[in-house]
């Protein structure tokens, strides 16, 4: 394990962790909305719908910082982990909506016009359906929302400590070397580190006697084959 040397190699690094590419949508996001905020009408009011649009990125964020926490960090890792398995789910749901909503809405609608409000309809209210929304006394969700849970739960609860432990420790290895300003205030932390790597070249100090920053570089390839490696053992 060694830091990265080559800025494509770092960049490759950065793009690995799904927070890093929160970051990076959410600061671009912001960035177009600040720049149709200071435009005039009707480009200002744009600029509002991306910031409330952005906003939804820095909340999720927070999640990151819960995994920290020994009581939320193995719920927020599960939660991810179900994610995963939910896709499965979501491809059989996905299926039966298009098969029934594109007869129904055939059924019901022969001489409508092809627009994209029809193709709206054909997973919208069979969507609903699902849930009770209509025809709620034919429909019994109980048995395949318990069945669902159970799997998703069974598939990730017994390794969900462990996994924390080592997101935990990730979380404390990527800010260990962050300023604790944040920007704009940022700008002074780094205006020190310039200063003292000024004076340590001028007292000609050797580059490993100074840095003492705490360096681990962990392939993803690497944290998938450790996670296969617990599931495998469950």
């Amino acid at each position: 394990m060694s830091e990265p040397g080559k800025l494509k190699q770092k960049i490759s690094v950065w793009l690995e962790d799904y927070w890093n590419i929160t970051d990076l949508v959410a600061i671009s996001v912001f960035l177009l909305g600040l720049l149709l905020r200071l435009q005039g009408e009707p480009s200002m009011g744009y600029g509002r719908v991306i910031y409330c649009v952005d906003i939804i990125f820095w909340y999720i964020r927070v999640l990151d910082i819960f995994g920290v926490n020994k009581y939320l960090g193995p719920y927020v890792m599960m939660i991810g982990k179900m994610m995963i398995d939910m896709l499965y789910f979501v491809v059989i749901m996905l299926v039966v909506l298009m098969s029934f909503g594109v007869a129904r809405q055939a059924i019901l609608h022969p001489d409508e016009e092809p627009t994209w409000r029809l193709a709206r309809n054909i997973f919208y209210m069979p969507y609903w359906m699902i849930y009770g929304e209509v025809f709620a006394d034919s429909i019994d969700r109980k048995t395949s929302v318990h069945i669902s849970v159970s799997i998703l739960v069974f598939t990730v609860k017994s390794i969900s400590n462990q996994v924390w432990k080592f997101q935990r420790y990730q979380l404390i290895m990527t800010f260990h070397d962050r300023p604790i300003l944040p920007p704009p205030l940022i700008v002074f932390p780094h205006i020190y580190i310039v200063l003292k790597r000024l004076c340590c070249t001028c007292r000609r100090k050797p580059e490993g006697e100074r840095d003492d920053r705490l360096v681990c570089y962990v392939h993803s390839e690497f944290i998938e084959r450790w996670i296969h490696s617990l599931t495998s053992k469950k």
